[in-house]
């Protein structure tokens, strides 16, 4: 840990593929750091690694890393783009606070943001956020007043507290879904940014075959809440017959799920029923809102 702390005179370093970890706050304020290579081995750039390192302009990060500490480079006025590798998991608390960022396109390995990850980065112009997170964090881009777009996917269900506060810029919201499915994202306070913006979606409805349904649009909305689920070809067959285990699969989901571990089924033909409605099954019977028939099927 401090390593190199306040080596304000060191402009760049060597580090051999030998080194396996550098520690937390290895090269806090070092003023005078342009560029480094990280090597080849490391797993996590720690917590405040390269923090405060004004002129570090330029950083290599391999394939081995998977995660990126809070406050890592945070304060990097120099630093104008980074490459972050699809091996990526987490990307920490206030990470690039204040950074010289001007755009970032964040791996689809991606599944969690920090807070602040992004505060005050005031050349940040354009952002993609990753495929399958769901949360976008307390205060992420908050103080970003260069923001101007950026691109949301389909899995985000909630935008936390001053996520976008003083994003005065932001005018284009690019998302991977459906209108609904935008409409139901729950946005918490402080983010009048997103009032004004012009919503791009990707998708008009979530199924292909449910345009010229009369029910399109409940479709769409049991969509984007998790009651419903289509076919794995993309269709819903709004004109199929509804069988049991569906109908009590859309109960559950409309009941956020209930925990079922330790509940069983005693039916002669359990073995048969398909997972995607077992733990559905086993909650509608042990409420006692389905029952088998006579004979235990």
């Amino acid at each position: 840990m401090h390593a190199f702390e306040r080596c304000s005179n060191l402009t760049s370093l060597d580090i051999p593929d030998s080194v396996q970890t550098i520690g937390k706050a290895a090269f806090l304020k070092c003023a005078g750091l342009t560029s480094i290579k990280i090597p080849d081995g490391i797993t996590a750039i720690n917590d405040s690694t390269f923090e405060r390192c004004t002129s570090l302009a330029e950083v290599i990060i391999p394939d081995s890393v998977q995660a990126i500490g809070s406050w890592a480079f945070s304060c990097c006025l120099a630093l104008t783009s980074i490459d972050i590798p699809d091996t990526v998991k987490t990307i920490g608390d206030l990470a690039f606070l204040n950074s010289g960022l001007t755009s970032i396109d964040i791996p689809d390995s991606v599944t969690r943001i920090g807070s602040s990850a992004f505060s005050d980065c005031d050349a940040l112009k354009s952002v993609v956020l990753p495929e399958g997170i769901k949360v976008i964090d307390e205060m992420t881009f908050s103080g970003c007043t260069s923001l101007a777009e950026i691109y949301i996917p389909a899995s985000v269900t909630k935008i936390l507290q001053s996520a976008f506060e003083g994003c005065t810029a932001l005018k284009e919201v690019y998302f991977g879904g459906t209108p609904m499915q935008c409409a139901v994202i729950e946005v918490g306070n402080y983010n009048d940014a997103l009032d004004n913006v012009t919503v791009y979606c990707a998708l008009e409805y979530p199924f292909s075959d449910i345009s010229n349904s009369g029910y399109r649009d409940y479709i769409s909305l049991g969509q984007a809440v998790g009651i419903v689920n289509g076919y794995p070809d993309g269709t819903f067959r709004p004109n199929n017959t509804v069988t049991r285990a569906q109908y009590i699969t859309m109960l559950y989901n409309m009941c956020d799920k209930p925990d079922v571990s330790g509940l069983t089924l005693d039916f002669k033909d359990k073995n048969s029923i398909s997972g995607s409605y077992l733990n559905a099954v086993k909650w509608g019977v042990a409420l006692g809102i389905i029952n088998g028939y006579d004979d235990n099927t």
